[in-house]
């Protein structure tokens, strides 16, 4: 669970990147930047968020609409 501890001693924005895939060799890679501003990010979005691949696919997806309301991609 984020708790900016980090980000709060920053000076500016801060972005989180990521990327998916398998690689060149086999298969499309994406990659994203996202800034989530702390005070559009609500404490019950911000206790559920996690690694995304210990949530099931229906919580990937809520969870990724709710965050797009809040975030910078």
């Amino acid at each position: 669970m984020p708790d900016f501890a980090i980000e709060s001693a920053c000076d500016g924005c801060v972005a989180g990147i990521d990327e998916v895939g398998r690689g060149p060799l086999a298969g499309p890679v994406v990659a994203a930047a996202v800034v989530l501003e702390r005070r559009r990010l609500s404490r019950a979005l911000r206790s559920e968020i996690d690694d995304s691949k210990v949530l099931t696919a229906a919580e990937r997806e809520r969870l990724a609409r709710a965050m797009l309301r809040c975030a910078r991609v």
